[in-house]
């Protein structure tokens, strides 16, 4: 279970606990759901309410919490999240209300490779000279050479105390 510190953000309060102060905590919780899309969606439908069994301590968690759970979603094959606000814990049991999902995109199809480039045909891997330092993102050779020429000037002139 962790505990995240949200610092300085305040936002509005949550609904009073019986403990008597409301929530303004967010935990993350693990849970052994597994489930379509369908039910998913059901699932994290904004104001749906639920009990859920988390594999964590549930020790410090109110009512007015907010929460995420982790679960698997069986139609893409990968993690779901719902986000939710505590109403009760009793144990590992948690009762929230739902306030939506964040899950993996859409599967895409698959490509193996492109027709051509730059005179290579098939699954095509970058080669020298294929893209320019500019492409992507990085230094020139002139870039880096000067760098290093004004560092080596600023630490030779530098250490002989002398300008430049």
């Amino acid at each position: 279970m962790a505990e995240l510190d949200l610092g300085k953000v305040v936002g509005p309060q949550g609904i009073p606990g019986a403990k008597g102060a409301p929530g303004t905590s967010f935990w993350i919780f693990t849970t052994n759901y597994s489930a379509g899309q369908e039910t998913w969606n059901t699932w994290s439908e904004p104001g749906h309410r639920a009990s859920w069994t988390v594999n964590e301590s549930t020790a410090d968690v109110g009512a007015g919490d907010s929460v995420m759970y982790q679960g698997a979603n069986s139609s893409k094959n990968g993690h779901v999240f719902v986000l939710a606000t505590v109403v009760s814990v009793a144990g590992q049991e948690i009762t929230s209300i739902s306030k939506g999902m964040v899950e993996k995109g859409e599967q895409g199809d698959l490509v193996a490779g492109v027709a051509s480039f730059n005179g290579r045909g098939g699954a095509v891997s970058p080669a020298s000279g294929d893209y320019t330092a500019e492409m992507v993102g990085a230094a020139t050779m002139e870039q880096v050479n000067s760098a290093i020429k004004a560092a080596m000037q600023s630490a030779v002139l530098d250490s002989w105390g002398a300008s430049y």
